[in-house]
């Protein structure tokens, strides 16, 4: 993977953030559980300025054993058409969540004032495309987080004393507002795509003033932070990220910039292409004392091909997966669909019959869950799917992986 990296590292002073506290919750029967994960809906409390208490939609996962995990914060961004906020929905980064749960953490997705199915009204506007308050816009969404983190960390499963902030696009910006009230308990934050006021491609209004902000943030921001950018991101170009992030260094704050390289038509999408940055954002975890690595699973007997064959499906972090295998070396796999149902009868139509077993479903070998390891096809109509040969791998046409477009 060939990446640009720009680093500084400073100390930084600030002052203390006044937790907000309030009880709710909320649950879901429609929500699919991973295997040796646990998946929950909850309502978080948000107390307004005014005295009044709103509800934020959000969801967790956490591996399913008992303990305390650190906790992330999955945080998205801002249409470029106010209209379609309340058509975000919740489960729209359950890949990476998951992807993180499996890793030793609490992941949760929030979706901010007026997002989605949460209460109240966007709250995070810039004002006019003339003369935008980037700043102000970029607290006022943080307040969404910081009352979300602060509620989460009185569950007895999270540790409240290492919170990482994840956020994208407009939720990236305002991970590093929150930063910069350094709550308790925070240590990191991973910015992708980070900015607000893109209007259209290549097109951000008063880019200074987004610059300005992100210094004026990086004075008072003291955790390790990791921003990433595609090299033809459409919404904040290369050269305006590394104009941004100079001015957050420049401040003194600590940070490391990637340009990685393009992606897709839009590199402002890159979130969903984790092959090119799933090193760089789990070394940061790994040099930052956090957890980093997903459970290492024996790769099934059949020779060098299932091996790699099954390499290539424990790195995919496309849930839901399952992989299958027969007699002489004969094996299938699939990964993206909504249920493992789907996922397993995929496996096995790819496998043409020749397979009888379970090897693994998601990151779990069949043999160490209470399911029989040998079972049969389901006899559930097939699904369209695409076929790659060489790799044994499924994907489905209709799945939630297919959709286009997908935004942050």
């Amino acid at each position: 993977m060939l990446l640009t990296a720009i680093a500084a590292r400073a100390r930084i002073a600030g002052a203390a953030l006044v937790a907000l506290a309030a009880i709710g919750s909320a649950a879901a029967d429609d929500i699919v559980q991973p295997k040796g994960m646990v998946r929950e809906a909850v309502w978080v409390p948000f107390r307004e300025s005014g005295g009044r208490t709103l509800r934020l939609d959000a969801r967790l996962i956490r591996p399913i054993t008992s303990g305390q995990y650190p906790l992330v914060l999955i945080s998205h961004g801002s249409p470029r058409n106010k209209a379609d906020a309340k058509t975000k929905t919740i489960d729209w980064a359950d890949w990476i969540a998951d992807d993180f749960a499996r890793r030793g953490w609490i992941a949760a997705t929030v979706l901010r004032r007026g997002y989605g199915h949460s209460e109240g009204t966007v709250s995070e506007g810039y004002g006019s495309c003339k003369r935008p308050h980037y700043a102000a816009a970029g607290l006022a969404s943080a307040q969404d987080l910081l009352q979300t983190v602060n509620y989460l960390q009185s569950r007895p499963d999270v540790d409240p004393a290492r919170v990482l902030l994840l956020g994208v696009s407009a939720g990236g910006f305002a991970s590093i507002a929150a930063a910069s009230l350094h709550p308790a308990g925070l240590v990191g934050v991973i910015n992708f795509a980070g900015g607000r006021g893109s209007v259209s491609a290549d097109n951000v209004c008063d880019p200074d003033d987004l610059v300005a902000a992100y210094g004026t943030y990086g004075r008072t921001v003291r955790v390790p932070s990791l921003w990433i950018y595609s090299r033809n991101d459409l919404f904040f170009g290369p050269d305006l990220a590394q104009r941004m992030f100079a001015a957050f260094r420049n401040s003194s704050a600590p940070g490391e910039l990637i340009l990685a390289p393009p992606y897709k038509q839009d590199g402002h999408s890159l979130i969903f292409g984790q092959a090119m940055w799933r090193d760089a954002v789990y070394g940061f975890l790994k040099q930052n004392g956090l957890p980093s690595t997903a459970p290492s699973l024996p790769p099934p007997p059949g020779g060098s091909a299932v091996e790699q064959a099954f390499t290539n499906y424990l790195a995919t972090p496309d849930y839901e997966k399952a992989f299958v295998i027969g007699r002489n070396g004969a094996f299938g796999w699939a990964a993206g669909y909504a249920t493992p149902e789907q996922a397993l009868n995929a496996a096995y139509r790819y496998c043409k019959n020749r397979c009888g077993t379970i090897y693994a479903q998601d990151d779990t070998l069949a043999a160490d869950t209470a399911e029989a390891v040998t079972q049969s096809p389901s006899s559930a109509p097939a699904q369209p799917v695409s076929v790659t040969p060489e790799g044994g791998h499924i994907t489905p046409l209709d799945g939630r992986l297919q959709q286009s477009p997908r935004h942050p």
